[in-house]
């Protein structure tokens, strides 16, 4: 049950909800004064700064397709520019590269997730958690090589990286491969 009180400012709450709920009504005529003394309100009237300014350009047709011409070669070049630029160089990588490599595991039931591998002596290095939950990395400095490694769940559970073919070692285990070089990282 409830209290006396209680039921009393329910009904008070009720009652002033829909006071405050109804629709308030307009005097009459209130809209066509509003319009009118908007209407008559003089707008400050302040110049445009000089780059919104209308411009009329005059050109001959001589001129317009200089102008033309002018702007189609800069597009021509500037894109030789860039693909030259962003073009891939393979025989400029050096053998001795160094690639920061993210290891990420997803996994939302783990409380702890490792990284072991060969290229730590596959001793299990702890990953860092995400703000998120459940997602686990880490970023490793790798040169270019074949690397074998596994990530160890909970301390006790190895799995391999659900990113790559898992391969099987000759315990029976499973871990990941991966391949860095100046020419594939799978």
């Amino acid at each position: 049950m409830t209290d006396p009180i209680e039921q009393d400012d329910a009904r008070f709450g009720a009652r002033l909800g829909a006071t405050l709920r109804a629709a308030e009504p307009l005097p009459p005529g209130a809209e066509a004064r509003l319009l009118a003394t908007l209407a008559a309100t003089p707008r400050p009237s302040r110049p445009l700064p000089w780059w919104r300014r209308p411009r009329t350009l005059r050109l001959s047709p001589i001129g317009g397709l200089a102008l033309a011409a002018g702007f189609a070669g800069l597009m021509v070049l500037g894109t030789l520019g860039v693909t030259r630029e962003t073009a891939p160089t393979v025989a400029a990588v050096a053998p001795d590269t160094v690639h920061l490599v993210r290891f990420v595991l997803v996994n939302p039931g783990a409380r702890q997730v490792s990284l072991a591998g060969d290229f730590n002596g596959w001793q299990a290095e702890a990953l860092t958690p995400a703000a998120s939950g459940g997602v686990w990395s880490v970023a490793l400095p790798l040169r270019a090589g074949r690397y074998e490694y596994a990530f160890v769940v909970d301390g006790e559970r190895w799995i391999a990286d659900p990113a790559l073919p898992a391969a099987r070692d000759e315990f029976g285990g499973v871990h990941s491969v991966l391949h860095l070089g100046a020419d594939r990282v799978m």
